[in-house]
């Protein structure tokens, strides 16, 4: 009951606090290319043997959403490949409307501290599920060891939720495990 409450509460105050942005930017975000798993990479996500396969649908996804936006006024970028790097976390305050269409993931606390990563406190991964979800990006298989994310490659739970998405309207997951 309490959380029924809660869920009724937000989307209250998100009808009566959420105006239609002015700015009509979209951003969509699918075809992405996670490269090739190399067992000898330190920097892949803490689950062994982990390979993020290329989900095609994901870009006939972005494909058949960019004329709806379009034509409801929108100016729309695409980003499929291997262009979504983390520099463009930076940049996801730019857009009112941004989409995801990738891999995502949730590992319960066992698995996570089974196949644990020395760059993350085992006590803290076991015990907060935000570090233990999140969305593969471009080269996930294979990332790049230079990156500014915590785990490069993905999109930890904990750093989506501090991403600075303050004029965004919608952010839509199209993952498993997004919940």
């Amino acid at each position: 009951v309490y959380k029924r409450q809660q869920w009724s509460c937000s989307a209250q105050l998100f009808n009566k606090n959420t105006a239609t942005p002015n700015d009509k930017e979209a951003l969509l975000v699918g075809g992405l290319q996670y490269g090739t798993a190399t067992e000898t990479n330190s920097s892949r996500l803490f689950i062994k043997n982990v390979n993020w396969p290329y989900l095609p649908g994901t870009l006939d996804e972005i494909k058949k959403l960019t004329p709806l936006f379009e034509n409801s006024g929108l100016h729309t970028q695409q980003i499929t490949g291997f262009d979504f790097t983390d520099s463009i976390t930076n940049k996801l305050s730019n857009y009112s409307y941004i989409h995801f269409a990738t891999h995502g993931f949730y590992l319960d606390s066992q698995q996570a501290v089974l196949n644990f990563n020395q760059e993350l406190n085992k006590e803290a991964l076991a015990r907060e599920p935000l570090f233990r979800s999140g969305l593969a990006i471009s080269n996930a298989n294979n990332p790049n060891t230079k990156s500014s994310l915590h785990i490069p490659g993905h999109l930890l739970g904990y750093q989506i939720a501090n991403l600075d998405l303050k004029n965004a309207y919608l952010v839509t997951l199209s993952a498993c495990e997004t919940g």
